[in-house]
């Protein structure tokens, strides 16, 4: 459950465990529940990986020249039904390694708030929440309460423009339809753009990694173009991927 990885703001991803359950409309078309029908586990049962086999599986990614890793694109890392004990291990495991960037990505904001409370955040590991609606936005300030070196915001699937965001303590923002072989809602440009000029304003690094759609090439999802322009900006460089960092925001995050 580590692998290279179409996705194309990370190296890899790297699972400590498997399945989770919708909490949002964002998690409608979730390709976990389309996927996990080729395996053995339960979509909607949350069910941590074997965890001796942990270790030798990020040594494998990292062998490969893995240097971005994104942490359970399968489950939630903060889920209720993983122990607050269960976490630290993984963070553990992740301290092990500062030479890697550790992408933390979750709906439960909360919950990850109430664990970094009490656990301080390793600085190679990045904490994240998702948003594609305004009903959602009340994340974005738990997440800016974190105290992690790098704070990311994704806003994907992005269902509806989202106004005006106050992103001061915001890292990384990154923007994108919805993926989904079958109906995959709507996502109109003018939202993403809306995004973009408020990066712009505030010198956030801004990623769009698809408009979305019903058709896989090379592992995105509709056009990666946003006005015509390609933006694959990030706060540190990738390491199995060419980087197209903008001139004017190459500078990575101290």
């Amino acid at each position: 459950m580590g692998e290279q990885t179409n996705i194309s703001w990370t190296d890899a991803t790297f699972n400590t465990a498997w399945g989770c359950t919708k909490v949002s409309e964002e998690c409608t078309n979730c390709y976990m529940f389309r996927m996990s029908g080729m395996t053995k586990f339960k979509a909607d049962v949350p069910t941590p990986l074997n965890q001796t086999a942990l270790e030798p599986r990020l040594k494998g990614l990292i062998n490969k020249g893995a240097k971005v890793i994104f942490v359970n694109s399968m489950s939630d890392t903060f889920h209720k039904d993983f122990s607050f004990d269960l976490i630290k291990s993984w963070f553990q495991l992740f301290r092990k390694y500062p030479e890697i960037q550790f992408q933390i990505l979750t709906k439960r904001i909360e919950r990850a708030k109430e664990f970094l409370d009490s656990y301080p955040c390793p600085d190679n590991c990045w904490i994240g929440t998702s948003i594609g609606t305004k009903r959602a936005l009340p994340r974005l300030e738990i997440l800016k309460s974190i105290p992690a070196k790098i704070k990311f915001l994704s806003l994907e699937p992005l269902l509806e423009d989202l106004g005006i965001l106050y992103l001061n303590g915001i890292d990384w923002v990154i923007v994108g339809g919805e993926s989904d072989y079958t109906k995959p809602r709507e996502f109109k440009e003018e939202w993403g753009i809306n995004i973009l000029n408020q990066c712009r304003k505030q010198g956030i690094p801004f990623f769009y990694k698809q408009k979305g759609g019903n058709r896989n090439v090379n592992g995105i999802w509709g056009s990666d173009l946003l006005d015509g322009i390609k933006y694959h900006e990030l706060p540190v460089l990738l390491g199995t991927k060419q980087s197209t960092l903008k001139m004017e925001l190459s500078c990575m995050i101290c």
